[in-house]
This record gives structure tokens, sequence and C-alpha cells, in this order.
């Protein structure tokens, strides 16, 4: 008994929170990033379990762990990443939903970009 109290325990200090569901909507859908220097975009999935990945034209998809920090959703990599210190988002306030607009980010590694949710699992067209 006191082994099952441990395990729920655990999950509910380490399992990644929604903030009273203001991701909700981001889960099985995806969050794209259009940077106002290029032009070019960025696709984020989030996964409920805590898991993401970020397809930004590298030659490796960004992956890793999701968690909240107040309002800002931060990425921590794994992998080849995982040496990069977390990088944090501001979440525009509740709701955030598929039918609100684009919300203007200041982004972690400098420079502005229109930020989106956009329905299903959307991969852009290459040119």
């Amino acid at each position: 008994m006191l082994r099952r109290t441990i395990y729920a325990i655990a999950i509910f200090l380490f399992a990644p929170s929604t903030r009273g569901g203001v991701l909700d909507d981001a889960f099985g859908n995806t969050i794209v990033f259009e940077y106002d220097s290029s032009g070019k975009t960025s696709e984020l999935w989030l996964a409920k379990d805590g898991s993401f990945m970020l397809d930004s034209r590298t030659p490796h998809h960004y992956h890793g762990r999701w968690y909240l920090d107040g309002a800002r959703l931060c990425l921590k990599g794994a992998g080849f990443y995982s040496f990069l210190p977390s990088e944090c988002y501001t979440i525009p306030p509740p709701p955030l939903g598929l039918h609100d607009p684009s919300w203007r980010q200041m982004m972690p590694v400098g420079g502005m970009a229109s930020v989106k949710l956009v329905a299903g699992h959307f991969v852009p067209t290459r040119h």
C-alpha cells in the first residue's frame, strides 16, 4: 500500500501540468512559429506525456521534454541537444484555442515571431 501511495505522489509531482487546461488544444495540433527576420517557420508538437518535437529545418529534429514555468512553456532538449539550456516561451492568456489569432513572441535566440495554433499535425510544403 505504501509503495502505491509513493508511486501516485511521484506521478502527481512529476507529471507535466497543463495549468488548468491552457495547453489542451495544443495536444494533437501544431504550434507554428513564423520568424520575422526570415519568414521561415518551425513547427512544434506537444504530447500530454511531457514530450515534444520541434521541426526547425536543422539536420536533427529538436526533441525532449516540455514543462510549465508560470506563464511560460519551456522546452528541454534530449539526446544531441541535452547540453543546451531550456528555451521558454510566453503562453498567451487562456483560452489558447484553434480559433484564436496569432500572437507575437520574443524568441529565446533573439528576434520576434508570429505564433499560431494550427489544427492537426501540420507540416508545410518546403521549397
